[in-house]
């Protein structure tokens, strides 16, 4: 939402604008006069020649528990009982400051402004009276209130901006602000956020002049009508920002994962891949064969441990081979786009491996072997393509990926059927990349491959016993750690994530990222156990609980669905990263794969959480 000096309403749809521009006008005239009166009184000089914005540069109150709790009792006032005169409470006396009055209903902002005063109390009350007086809810069920008190002002120029967190000031003679979630519920950019913001300026304020950017903090609090419960929010989400997780928190986000992926699926046996909540929609065109059977690998998995998921696991096979898998002579393999991947093959495999279902597709997965074995090289190494692509491609980049996928797939179908030669291919080129990404890590280090390696070298070392599987482990995730925010550096909701600003050349921050680094992590964490590294055992378990902690953190759950129009679509998902509020298959196939080998874990008495 972007309000500007001159109250308007851009979000709102209940109330008539020319009225509001009217009253907003007479109020914006009054208050910057008596800020002015004020200011001359104090003997205090603007910050800027010619501002009159002084008055709005103050720090972010100090406000109690009790107080939100008022201060949403207040809104709720205003919306219903106006029979009696609204008496400002004496703690509000002295608390002036901006806020941000927002009423959600069907996650759709129903109204929206802003307002200054000498009195906090009185300025929501009255804000909230201005919003609703003429055009009252129909209803308060699923009525949200929500309030973004506001701090003091800094340039943005001086480099704290916080993304999500803070909002956003731009000023001629005129101003326009943006509140601080508004990013996270619009999923906005920086860029696009100001581009925005400047265009609502330009239509009001034609004046000369440089525009001046500022940003400021907020304290973000609401709950539902006529509830009790206030919610803190920081960056429109309820992230913990200390690692204090719970054996019960743990085991609802796992099941709040599972119902969210067999949900994901639909009646032609295919997962939703791409979801936007902020517009409630699917994009059409957007997939990707390999995160669709990546999906199809956990929920095979979920089948074998529990047949309540065997019916949705039959469909999406019946999906799977009908629409993707195709063979000639000998070759089983996974066509999408006129292109054939390594990985796609590798994660085919692996969905039947996992299968409960796997001796009737025994012939197709002997033939997606073929297929994987068909692109190994004789030194061990493997082409990603065996249908490529026309256009040009990093073929290095491309096998830190598929490498470590086609490993793991080779290792688990010949640990499940005892096949000595593709045990025996699988050792072959495991040493060829155990050469170039461990004995060379220097060299030809990218993190993208430490997770698949490391589940692929755990197979190995489970099957054979060899302990250079073991310290290959060790020495990619060690160096892995380097990466995870492991002080909350920065940003307190970074804190157990996989990106350290300092490499961006990695890639990005990505939920789906994380993921496969705790799941990864987790693995590394058991063969310490098994070795009994003690130093590693510390070391990969205060990581591998801050890995969690982030993944639970980017969850969707309750009160964080306030602005989505399908709470339902999301719940148990998670979101690509704090502030890209979309969610792709993968980032919570991913998270699910990371739970289940932590549970695994706490299941063995190796990992404990407090109960």
């Amino acid at each position: 939402m972007i309000a500007c000096g001159i109250p308007t309403l851009p979000d709102t749809d209940s109330l008539d604008r020319r009225t509001i521009w009217t009253y907003g006008a007479v109020f914006t005239v009054l208050l910057l006069g008596f800020l002015l009166a004020w200011f001359w009184l104090q003997g205090d000089s603007p910050a800027q020649p010619g501002s009159p914005y002084r008055a709005l540069e103050h720090r972010l109150p100090e406000l109690r528990a009790a107080d939100r709790s008022q201060l949403l009792d207040i809104v709720e006032q205003a919306i219903g009982d106006t029979s009696s005169p609204f008496v400002p409470p004496a703690r509000f006396a002295n608390m002036r400051h901006r806020g941000f009055v927002l009423l959600w209903q069907n996650g759709r902002k129903r109204y929206a402004w802003w307002s200054d005063s000498q009195n906090l109390a009185a300025s929501v009350y009255h804000t909230t009276r201005a919003l609703v007086g003429k055009a009252p809810p129909a209803s308060t069920d699923d009525l949200y209130l929500h309030l973004q008190i506001m701090g003091r002002d800094r340039p943005l120029a001086d480099g704290g901006y916080v993304h999500g967190l803070h909002g956003l000031s731009l000023r001629r003679q005129q101003v326009v602000n943006s509140y601080g979630s508004y990013a996270v519920e619009t999923n906005f950019s920086p860029d696009r956020l100001l581009a925005r913001l400047q265009r609502q300026l330009d239509e009001i304020d034609d004046s000369a002049g440089a525009t001046a950017q500022f940003y400021f903090p907020v304290d973000h609090f609401g709950r539902r009508y006529g509830s009790e419960e206030v919610v803190v929010f920081y960056k429109g989400s309820t992230p913990k920002l200390t690692p204090s997780l719970t054996l019960g928190e743990f085991e609802a986000a796992h099941a709040r994962a599972q119902r969210w992926l067999t949900g994901a699926l639909m009646p032609d046996g295919q997962f939703r891949y791409l979801y936007y909540p902020s517009r409630d929609e699917y994009p059409e065109g957007r997939n990707n064969v390999l995160r669709q059977l990546m999906a199809s690998r956990a929920l095979a998995e979920m089948a074998a441990r529990d047949p309540q998921w065997l019916d949705a696991h039959r469909r999406n096979l019946a999906c799977l081979f009908s629409q993707w898998y195709r063979e000639e002579g000998d070759l089983g393999f996974i066509l999408y786009r006129d292109k054939s991947k390594l990985g796609a093959i590798a994660m085919a495999l692996r969905t039947l491996v996992y299968s409960p279902l796997f001796e009737s597709y025994r012939a197709e997965a002997e033939k997606l072997v073929n297929a994987i074995l068909h692109l190994q090289q004789a030194d061990g190494a493997f082409r990603p393509w065996l249908r490529a692509p026309a256009y040009a491609y990093d073929e290095d980049r491309l096998l830190t990926f598929y490498s470590g996928e086609a490993l793991l797939a080779l290792a688990e179908y010949a640990q499940k059927t005892g096949d000595a030669d593709t045990l025996a291919a699988t050792l072959r080129s495991q040493a060829f990349y155990i050469g170039r990404y461990v004995d060379e890590i220097e060299e030809h280090y990218y993190p993208a491959y430490v997770p698949w390696h490391t589940q692929s070298l755990r197979k190995l070392y489970e099957m054979t016993g060899e302990q250079r599987y073991a310290l290959a482990i060790f020495t990619m995730t060690d160096r892995l750690l380097e990466i995870q925010n492991q002080d909350g550096a920065g940003d307190r909701y970074y804190l157990g994530r996989f990106f350290n600003p300092a490499t961006p050349q990695y890639g990005s921050p990505h939920a789906s990222s994380d993921a496969v680094y705790t799941e990864g992590l987790a693995h590394a964490f058991e063969v310490a156990v098994l070795l009994e590294d003690r130093v590693r055992i510390e070391r990969y378990g205060h990581a591998l609980r801050l890995g969690l902690h982030n993944l639970l953190n980017l969850q969707y759950r309750d009160a964080r669905l306030y602005f989505l129009r399908r709470p339902q679509a999301v719940d148990g998902a998670l979101r690509i990263h704090t502030t890209d509020n979309k969610i792709r298959v993968d980032t919570t196939q991913h998270a699910l794969d990371a739970f289940d080998r932590i549970r695994s874990l706490l299941d063995q008495g190796m990992l404990t959480l407090p109960k």
